[in-house]
């Protein structure tokens, strides 16, 4: 098999993946956008913490959980928004923790097919665009790569 090909073949596999990443992050904004929606309850803030995580890098993350309670049963939750808590600066962690201290009352958001799915923050903000976009643009990278690796594996013959 040429190197042409075998490039050929690399570049559509990439692009088929990040083709299935897509579908993942048009679900993620989806439910980031359904959850406006969700039925609401009270709740309070268990804890609230920057945690510091080593993997590969530095990476700083917002550790906030809460309780609520919604028809007399008691849940726990620990998701701010539908996106990832780590960040590699420490400012956006500590700014989540100020946002929300120990003892804190605060608006919980729960899917009403399952309450313990709950978050703090509903709605896609400008990450949740560019996650959404940014497998799209590989796969159409990683397809014209492709197809250009095709066109030159037949023009060689």
């Amino acid at each position: 098999m040429s190197k042409k090909i075998l490039l050929a073949i690399v570049m559509l596999v990439l692009s088929l993946s990040s083709i299935g990443v897509e579908f993942f992050t048009i679900k993620m904004y989806l439910k980031a956008q359904a959850a406006k929606n969700w039925p609401q309850a009270e709740g309070t803030i268990t804890k609230s913490e920057v945690v510091r995580e080593e993997v590969g890098k530095i990476l700083y993350k917002a550790d906030v959980e809460y309780d609520f309670v919604v028809d007399d049963k008691e849940f726990h939750g620990d998701i701010i928004r539908l996106r990832g808590k780590t960040s590699s600066s420490r400012n956006g962690a500590e700014e989540i923790v100020a946002k929300y201290p120990v003892g804190a009352q605060v608006q919980v958001f729960y899917s009403a097919d399952d309450a313990s799915d709950a978050l703090l923050e509903p709605g896609a903000d400008l990450v949740n665009y560019i996650i959404m976009i940014s497998p799209l643009f590989f796969a159409g990278l990683f397809g014209f790569c492709a197809y250009g690796a095709w066109l030159e594996r037949s023009a060689v013959k």
